[in-house]
């Protein structure tokens, strides 16, 4: 598989495959690069609500999802 990071659909299916390994803050950081790169994308902020409403406030102090590292 081919990262593509210029592409929001590869950091929305980031975040998707994040949550699903249990890594919500990261997958919270891959649905926030969704939106700096397609700001009315309906799919990452449904997500990230969907998180809000699940999940207490914490400061995320994560810049970049550990599968991203080189």
């Amino acid at each position: 598989m081919r990262f593509r990071p210029g592409y929001p659909a590869t950091y929305l299916n980031l975040g998707y495959a994040l949550k699903d390994a249990g890594r919500i803050g990261e997958a919270v950081v891959a649905w926030e690069q969704v939106l700096r790169l397609a700001p009315d994308d309906p799919s990452a902020r449904e997500e990230l609500e969907r998180i809000a409403h699940v999940t207490k406030p914490v400061k995320l102090g994560v810049s970049e999802p550990e599968s991203l590292r080189a």
